[in-house]
This record gives C-alpha cells, sequence and structure tokens, in this order.
C-alpha cells in the first residue's frame, strides 16, 4: 500500500438499531478508539452499546476527509 493512501472512512453504529450516530476518518487505530471523541459521541456510547465498520480504505487524507464530509450530509449522525 502506498504511504500517503493509508487513511479510511468509518461509522460507528448503535447496536439496538444499526443507527449510524457517527461517520469518521482516520488511519491507524481511530476507528475503534475512545479517546478525543466530542461531548455527544461521549453522552451516546456512555449508555449505548455500539460497533465500528469499515467503509472504504486504501485513500488519501484528502480522498477520505472529503467522502466523510459527504457521509455527514447524508447519514446527519448524532454524534459529529
Amino acid at each position: 500500500m502506498n504511504e500517503d493512501n493509508k487513511s479510511y472512512v468509518y461509522v460507528h453504529r448503535l447496536i439496538s438499531s444499526n443507527e449510524v450516530f457517527y461517520v469518521g476518518s482516520g488511519k491507524h487505530k481511530r476507528m475503534y478508539s475512545q479517546h478525543h471523541r466530542s461531548k455527544p459521541w461521549k453522552d451516546i456510547v456512555k449508555n449505548n452499546s455500539w460497533y465500528y465498520s469499515l467503509l472504504k480504505s486504501e485513500m488519501s487524507k484528502s480522498e477520505a476527509e472529503n467522502l466523510e464530509l459527504s457521509l455527514i450530509e447524508l447519514y446527519k449522525p448524532v454524534g459529529n
């Protein structure tokens, strides 16, 4: 994999409803990390079980950020 194409886009979903409550981009362990999250995200996971799903990988940082913004607009997740 090209060093520049290590970014990915992911979502966090509630187990109870499968609802997307967060869309993110990153690399390495960001998808399942609970560090450096927003207050709305923390409020949601405090009382709910959740899981993460990888949507697309092997992207440049700008490609991942563009897709992330498009998906935020589509899902309008409450944890973003």
